[in-house]
């Protein structure tokens, strides 16, 4: 085991993270960090009751203003995209993308890992072949059919005659289990699309 972090003289742990500026090494290095913590916890409380009425303020403004709403979740998915979009495949992603980079090659063979019909991977084949194969614009291609997905569920709130669709369409995109959806190489968000398309259809059609 690698103790040289441990400073024996001292009976500290140093740091190891260069790209750490000095002196924030030196104070997590130190035994005072519980009561810094206790400390950011004070004042971020505080700060939150000073500032209590900003985000009722903000409620006000998407219930007056639908289409509020709709831009910020917007904005919500575009911020998450930044983060994201150029993180490394991970779990059930190099099936799917496997199985999309065929397809764009025009290989038609299936990925035995696969446990579904290839349709949102021949989706996502179909405008990756122009463009070329990449996680990055695979992630883009995604990005955009959330978007599609997210005005879409706009679109229904607002026929079915919610009273604050910008509301429901903020907790539709910031979903916890939902919003790192967005930015994965998966089927579920194309799948929810479909669902939503589906009912809007159905509505037109009634």
């Amino acid at each position: 085991v690698d103790t040289a972090h441990i400073n024996r003289a001292t009976c500290r742990i140093e740091v190891d993270a260069a790209d750490l500026p000095l002196w924030l090494r030196r104070l997590l290095e130190t035994e005072r960090v519980p009561y810094l913590a206790l400390l950011l916890a004070v004042v971020g409380a505080t700060g939150m009751w000073v500032c209590r009425a900003l985000p009722l303020r903000g409620v006000a403004l998407v219930s007056r203003h639908s289409w509020v709403g709709l831009a910020v979740s917007l904005v919500c998915l575009l911020a998450g995209y930044t983060v994201f979009y150029d993180n490394g495949l991970g779990v059930d992603e190099n099936v799917h993308y496997d199985q999309v980079v065929r397809l764009a090659r025009g290989d038609w063979s299936m990925n035995p890992a696969l446990t579904m019909p290839p349709g949102v991977h021949a989706l996502l084949a179909s405008v990756l072949t122009a463009v070329g194969p990449s996680v990055r614009s695979a992630r883009l291609v995604l990005v955009l059919l959330a978007a599609l997905t997210i005005v879409t569920f706009y679109l229904s709130a607002r026929a079915r005659g919610h009273q604050r669709p910008g509301i429901r369409t903020l907790q539709f995109t910031t979903l916890p289990i939902l919003f790192h959806q967005f930015f994965l190489i998966y089927t579920d968000v194309v799948s929810l699309l479909c669902v939503l398309l589906m009912v809007q259809i159905g509505r037109a059609h009634v």
